[in-house]
């Protein structure tokens, strides 16, 4: 499967201390050992192994699930 880009946005800080950033995250097979999360912050990349891939999905997961973001809810965020 080729790279598969799932967020990929210009982030402003929104509390304007920093400025904003390049974000992408997706899965590539261009290592060519099968599927692997990448990150891309302002054109530096990483590809994950798949324990710290794991690890940092299950992160990001507690805080999105923590700002109440989901179906579940039946909210898009924090009121």
């Amino acid at each position: 499967m080729p790279t598969k880009i799932d967020f990929k946005r210009t982030v402003r800080d929104h509390a304007k201390l920093e400025g904003e950033a390049q974000i992408s995250i997706g899965t590539t097979t261009f290592t060519g050992d099968g599927e692997r999360l990448f990150l891309n912050f302002n054109d530096v990349g990483m590809l994950f192994s798949h324990g710290d891939a794991e690890d940092f999905l299950k992160a990001a997961m507690a805080a999105y699930l923590r700002l109440g973001y989901g179906i579940a809810s039946g909210r898009s965020g924090p009121a």
